[in-house]
């Protein structure tokens, strides 16, 4: 990890190295879609949508700024990392910053069995982002329709990042849910990714990500790191993900991709 804790110095928490460095690589890189200072979430939907297609290896290192980067770096001191994301935010950019800015291995579980509920327009566009996305991590995406073990195998060499998303639903699927507390709500999520981490014996990352429209930066933070197996539960493990990107999510509800308190506020009930 030693080239990646020198790249601590210049993409890690602001400074006059990390700064001139995110100026340079801003001025190589495409510029962001235009967003309004107020902007609905249908408007950060298209902008995020547009950004999608103009992310590259400069993009990442010249509009984020990174905080908390030690506790990635800590956990993957100890094993493999499973990065706990929401959808909120431009999370696929994060992917960018961890293989192109950090160049380290990253790869995420991806969802498709939701195209059949979908527009043609939507599904044409996701299936199209989907191969970008693949190109821009320089991993194949892996599919929750798809074994587990396939995953496991690419997780087994280190040091190695996998992102999940855990705001997800499968419209035909009867996965188990558990019930939570989110900002002062009840919600019914998934605690597959927590388990996966615990049979992967790999430690979770929260990781939040919000666009500031004046500066044109996305601020990308890592919390600390949570141990699957020190909890006595799943469901234990799931609320500590969610409690740690709680505040990134409440400050920045319009980033969101869609309405999770909503979505989530009653169980799931396959269709």
């Amino acid at each position: 990890l030693k080239p990646v804790r020198e790249n601590l110095l210049h993409y890690g928490e602001e400074s006059f190295s990390s700064r001139c460095a995110r100026w340079f690589w801003s001025q190589v890189a495409s510029a962001p879609p235009p967003l309004n200072v107020q902007h609905s979430r249908a408007e950060y939907l298209q902008f995020m949508k547009a950004e999608i297609l103009r992310q590259s290896p400069a993009y990442a290192k010249g509009r984020v700024c990174i905080h908390g980067l030690e506790h990635l770096l800590a956990a993957l001191d100890k094993s493999n990392v499973i990065l706990g994301l929401l959808h909120h935010g431009s999370w696929l950019l994060i992917g960018g910053v961890i293989r192109h800015v950090l160049n380290l291995p990253y790869a995420v579980i991806a969802s498709r069995r939701n195209f059949d509920v979908m527009r043609g327009e939507e599904v044409r566009f996701w299936k199209y982002a989907h191969l970008v996305i693949s190109a821009y991590y320089e991993s194949p995406l892996f599919y929750s329709d798809q074994s587990q073990f396939k995953v496991l195998r690419w997780m087994k060499p280190k040091p190695r990042i996998l992102g999940i998303a855990l705001d997800v639903r499968e419209y035909d699927q009867p996965h188990k849910e558990s019930e939570i507390t989110f900002a002062g709500n009840r919600l019914w999520v998934q605690t597959g990714p927590a388990k996966f981490a615990r049979v992967s014996r790999s430690k979770i990352v929260p990781a939040g990500i919000h666009y500031d429209p004046v500066a044109k930066i996305h601020h990308l933070e890592f919390h600390e790191m949570i141990d699957p197996l020190h909890e006595s539960t799943d469901q234990e493990t799931t609320q500590k993900v969610f409690t740690s990107l709680e505040n990134n999510y409440t400050s920045y509800m319009q980033q969101g991709f869609g309405d999770l308190i909503k979505t989530f506020s009653v169980p799931h009930k396959p269709k």
